[in-house]
């Protein structure tokens, strides 16, 4: 898309076709006539003069014909990956960021890159975006042999013959009249122009305000990922085309440069005496999506060097470099944790991790230079919550895991998108339980990363891990939840049933294998089996590839129903495709389905402290269905998928749930907490897809009254917040809340809103959950500490910095203030929005406004959404526009207001559009028939211009299907159930 730098209008009177009324101005024909007849002349006369006094040797420079006016729209090009003829081999980038709006925010570039001919060719085609080469200054030369990459040894030019930009493809053309030999180096040289653009993509500008000043400080930084390199300089912008980048950033002397490697020397520039060049040493072979430059006035923080072998650098802005301290301690802990766990070492000399203001993503991997959103990065101890320093430390390990997976070994394509996120958000788990093991975070993987992916995968419009992609929105797309939390799923199955010595050493021969190059999941697979064949923890016969194919290669997951026979102590499983809401019409497909799924268990007496992980025998591909002995008592409960570390669900017969619910009420700890949490997010999800009875599912709930752990109700909670969402507008929400509030109620007196020294942080963010949602359903004496806690924090002299609210509490107390507040108390939290210093402060605060009930306020607040100047920063509109479409009163409003301005925030994005987020937060709360029919005309009215929110938008219009038909099947049978229970309670 190209970049638009036109104001946006907010009125939507003001927006009329102009082609709707036949009023204006007419001429007569003569007129007309004679005015036709000037501009052919003066275009005639304009081509006569360029063509004069155009230098002789000057190549012409063409633009394709298609139409790029405003407002007209590509077909979705599918042939848009470079020719496979030329190989980059080193760049020599130069560039001059003019960081002023008195320079209109350019980029002056210079740039050389070595490059290998593989085919005989006389085409040398590279990406560009928003980028304007001088035509005169493409040169190629060959390079002598003798003088090595990078060297300065040039001998034969070649002419150019021709140069034209491909837009639709991001392509620029340069032709030459001689052929370039095969297996042959040249050098092309050329200088150009690009843009410091405010799309948060490419080398992009940012700015804060200075507390002591009050004024506004500009900075330059990157975003490249993942096809964006090409808006900042000419590149072969794909991930296999690994080369080594030289880097010099032209800055004023008052300003700091970083780039991935570290700086070689700093001279004075020539011509411009307030000018400076920084020269970094040549980088490690790597993909241009990670390199990396940042141009800034901010300061930093020098880790100890006893923490980690390469220098450790964090980067904030001056106001809020003290934030930082915890990540100068953390960081470097966990990259030398991942050093011994990969068996490699870090292979830069330095690694710099910078804080900024404005960051589309959570934060960017960049080798060498991790690049952060500051919520991401920054931790004030005074102001922030246990919840946020948790947060930090899991971006950061992820960050650092994937200075391995991803930079060292690079995915040859987007397809295998995967392979870098999904092992980066396992082994961040890993990183930071070797920092905090007292946090317990491996058991929040399940309720974190299992429950909430099996939920998106359920769907039919989910999608393989492993998906082939083409178009840079189908890209964008697939960095889903699918990538992430189910790659990182099925990555700890992986390491279960290897074991974790077979696995982590098959990980370090692949990562030394590979080192530097470019990777598909099979060369993993390849590695892992060698290493498990060696330890024989997997079967000769069997293939890690033949397993995890069946993983990757399609999409959803299995539900295992287990059904015993008592008497001979045997068990059948079955394996089945789970559908949350299942088209008859696909049964074939359905059928198809098959998997390699590896079975635990435990019981009473066999493996009983659900510690052996490992699979007892495997369900193959093959079949869908297998009888197995099992080492269980007829009067013995059993449960499957110990510690739910197979991605699949589980169902069993009606004897066995009885055996199951009657432990739990009995002694709910002799069952592993996650397995607890395994069960009851099983038993919901199995009631919604109507395979098992939700009088059974309620039963298996019964044992929480009794349960102080986290981890069971963050499982219940979750599933829950669903039932709460479809009952909302219907008679016996009434219902729902007594009962509820009857099942809280125990939780709520012992949590209370007091924390003690002695809490651990699974015990705070249990409080946070219980607090919610006691709150949510309308438990008077919850609302009106709330209440009362907002107040006095309301009548404070000096609230910005006298904040009496407990920091893991702030979340919940500004919601529960504001929504039952007025606009005074909503104004205040806008004030204090306004006026944070700490980026964490301003993300509750933004989240909490939109708990208003006010119709009008929260109208007004997503306008200020996409309004420049609104005080909202472009990063956090779509964070404003979900929170709004999560309130009762405001989906409806998110809804209309999506849709009825869906082109003018999509100019506002300009680049790496994607509404996904929003488009979810309001499908989850629509039941019906009709509002179905209006997300569907949504869709219609939209199609050519939903870019990568379209998957979404799919998968929006399948869970309100699902939830109609949810509603249809089992609204009357829970509200039957509600009423007899809350009669039983009386």
């Amino acid at each position: 898309m190209a970049v638009s730098r036109e104001q946006l209008t907010m009125d939507n009177g003001k927006a009329e076709s102009m082609f709707s009324h036949p009023n204006g101005c007419y001429v007569s024909r003569t007129k007309a006539f004679g005015f036709i007849l000037l501009v052919t002349l003066l275009a005639v006369a304009v081509g006569f003069i360029t063509y004069n006094m155009t230098p002789c040797g000057t190549p012409i420079l063409t633009t394709p014909s298609t139409d790029l006016t405003e407002g007209s729209s590509f077909k979705k090009l599918t042939d848009v990956l470079l020719p496979t003829n030329i190989r980059p081999l080193y760049y020599k980038i130069d560039l001059i960021p003019y960081i002023d709006p008195t320079k209109n925010f350019t980029i002056d570039g210079k740039i050389a890159i070595d490059i290998l001919c593989l085919e005989e060719t006389q085409k040398i085609t590279v990406h560009v975006k928003n980028v304007t080469v001088h035509p005169s200054t493409v040169l190629l030369s060959m390079v002598s042999k003798s003088r090595g990459i990078g060297g300065n040894d040039e001998t034969v030019s070649f002419t150019v013959k021709n140069q034209e930009y491909d837009i639709p493809r991001e392509f620029y053309n340069i032709t030459f009249n001689q052929s370039l030999k095969p297996m042959v180096t040249y050098r092309l040289y050329m200088e150009f122009e690009a843009l410091l653009g405010d799309e948060l993509a490419g080398f992009y500008r940012s700015s804060y305000t200075d507390k002591a000043t009050n004024e506004t400080r500009w900075i330059g930084v990157t975003q490249f990922q993942a096809t964006d390199a090409r808006r900042a300089f000419p590149c072969f912008d794909e991930p296999s085309l690994k080369a080594e980048f030289e880097v010099s950033l032209g800055r004023i002397r008052n300003m700091t440069t970083l780039s991935n490697m570290d700086l070689r020397t700093t001279e004075d520039m020539v011509g411009k005496p307030d000018w400076v060049w920084d020269h970094y040493n040549k980088s490690v072979p790597m993909s241009t999506y990670l390199v990396a430059f940042a141009v800034t006035d901010f300061e930093y923080l020098e880790s100890n060097r006893s923490y980690s072998k390469p220098l450790f650098r964090v980067w904030a802005r001056k106001d809020a470099i003290e934030q930082s301290k915890f990540s100068q301690e953390v960081g470097p802990k966990i990259l030398t944790h991942f050093e011994e766990y990969f068996n490699i070492d870090f292979p830069l000399p330095k690694l710099d991790m910078i804080a900024l203001p404005d960051f589309s993503a959570g934060a960017m991997e960049n080798w060498g230079l991790i690049t952060y959103r500051e919520t991401a990065m920054l931790f004030d101890p005074n102001v922030s919550s246990d919840s946020s320093m948790q947060r930090v430390a899991v971006v950061i390990a992820h960050e650092i895991a994937h200075q391995w997976f991803g930079n060292l070994v690079t995915p040859s394509w987007w397809s295998d998108l995967w392979l870098n996120e999904g092992f980066a958000s396992y082994v961040e788990y890993i990183g930071v339980d070797m920092v905090f093991p007292e946090w317990k975070i491996l058991e929040q993987f399940v309720t974190d990363e299992v429950h909430e992916v099996f939920g998106l995968d359920a769907l039919d419009s989910s999608h393989p891990i492993s998906v082939q992609v083409h178009h840079p929105d189908e890209i964008s797309e697939i960095f889903d939840t699918i990538s992430y939390s189910k790659g990182a799923s099925i990555i700890r199955m992986m390491n279960h049933f290897l074991t974790q010595p077979s696995f982590n050493k098959g990980l370090t021969n692949y990562l030394n294998k590979w080192k530097y190059n470019n990777t598909e999941q099979s060369n993993l697979w390849t590695a892992l089996t060698e290493q498990a064949h060696l330890d024989k923890t997997l079967d000769n016969h069997l293939t890690v590839g033949e397993i995890m194919d069946t993983w990757t290669l399609q999409k959803g997951f299995p539900v295992v129903l287990v059904e015993r026979n008592y008497p001979q102590k045997t068990a059948n499983f079955t394996q089945v495709k789970f559908s949350l809401n299942r088209n008859e019409s696909l049964a074939a497909e359905y059928d198809s389905y098959k998997w390699w799924v590896p079975i635990s268990y435990a019981t009473s007496d066999y493996n009983n402290n659900f510690t052996k992980t490992r699979p007892e025998f495997w369900i193959s591909k093959k079949y869908k269905s297998r009888t197995h002995e099992v080492h269980a008592d007829k009067r013995d409960w059993l449960i499957v998928n110990v510690q739910e570390t197979g991605f699949y669900r589980v169902n069993y017969d009606q004897k066995n749930w009885n055996f199951i619910i009657n432990q739990l009420n009995t002694d709910h700890k002799k069952i592993h907490t996650v397995n607890r949490a395994q069960l009851l997010d099983d038993s919901l999800n199995l009631a919604r897809a109507s395979l098992l009875p939700y009088d059974v599912t309620f039963n298996v709930t019964q044992f929480l009254r009794n349960d102080e752990d986290y981890i069971p109700w963050q499982a219940f909670l979750n599933n829950f917040h669903y039932i709460s969402t479809m009952f909302l507008r219907s008679p016996s929400f009434g219902s729902f809340k007594k009962y509820m509030v009857e099942l809280l109620e125990k939780q709520y007196e012992r949590v209370g809103f007091v924390e003690t020294p002695t809490d651990s942080m699974l015990m705070k963010y249990h409080r946070i959950n219980i607090l919610s949602m006691t709150c949510s359903v309308g438990h008077p004496d919850c609302i009106d500490q709330a209440k009362n806690f907002f107040s006095d924090w309301m009548n404070k002299t000096d609230p910005d910095n006298d904040n009496p609210i407990p920091t893991n509490l702030r979340r919940l107390i500004y919601c529960n203030g504001i929504r039952f507040g007025s606009e005074r108390e909503w104004d205040f939290a806008w004030q204090r929005y306004l006026g944070s210093n700490v980026a964490y402060e301003k993300a509750i605060i933004l989240t909490a406004l939109a708990c208003s009930r006010e119709t009008w306020i929260l109208n007004r607040y997503m306008i200020w959404s996409i309004k420049p100047d609104s005080g909202i920063r472009k990063q956090d509109c779509r964070s404003v526009l979900a929170a709004v479409a999560g309130n009762d009163v405001g989906n409806f409003l998110a809804f209309n207001f999506v849709r009825d301005r869906w082109l003018e925030i999509k100019n506002y994005f300009s680049t790496g559009f994607s509404m996904g987020r929003v488009i979810k937060s309001i499908a989850g709360k629509l039941n019906t028939k009709f509002e179905l029919m209006e997300l569907q005309d949504f869709k219609s009215r939209y199609e050519s211009d939903l870019g990568s929110s379209a998957r979404a938008v799919e998968q929006a219009i399948e869970t309100v299907q699902a939830n109609i038909a949810w509603m249809d099947k089992n609204f009357k049978v829970i509200t039957d159930w509600l009423e007899q229970s809350n009669m039983i309670s009386v």
